[in-house]
């Protein structure tokens, strides 16, 4: 059998990274693993505050600078000033992490008009406005990319 050549640890020392939906499950632990490899870390949250913060705390403890946002993601113009506050705050960006997403427990015969319209608004608009908010500061880092996390 042939010999595996080394794994080459990846680091993404001087890097900035916004994760939406940051302070909880998938998201936290992507933030977390970010910030392990080297990035700092912009999180967003919309109403975990709490969580938000530990996970900013957790972040700046592992040597990374890191901010939480708290951002409403169905309402562009909040979109945008997540955006601007991280840009102000790490003058770039470099890795966009689309997480954030809702979940409602509704079945067909259950769900609303405002639980279609909320998990559309969140799950499939805010996604597209939150990449054409972040692709300015992307292409000014020369090297940025967009993750869709699969939650």
């Amino acid at each position: 059998m042939a010999e595996q050549p080394p794994k080459v640890k990846m680091t993404l020392a001087g890097r900035v990274a916004l994760v939406t939906g940051g302070a909880k499950r998938i998201g936290r632990a992507v933030a977390l693993q970010l910030a392990q490899d080297g990035a700092d870390v912009a999180l967003h949250y919309r109403g975990s505050d709490r969580a938000a913060q530990e996970v900013t705390s957790e972040v700046e403890r592992l040597g990374r600078s890191a901010v939480a946002i708290r951002a409403d993601l169905r309402d562009i113009g909040q979109i945008r000033r997540l955006f601007d506050e991280a840009g102000k705050r790490f003058g770039r960006l470099d890795i966009l992490v689309n997480n954030a997403a809702v979940f409602y427990p509704a079945s067909v015969d259950t769900a609303t008009e405002d639980h279609w319209d909320t998990a559309l608004d969140t799950n499939l608009k805010a996604q597209f406005f939150c990449a054409q908010a972040a692709a300015p500061l992307l292409r000014q880092s020369g090297r940025g990319v967009i993750v869709k996390s699969s939650c």
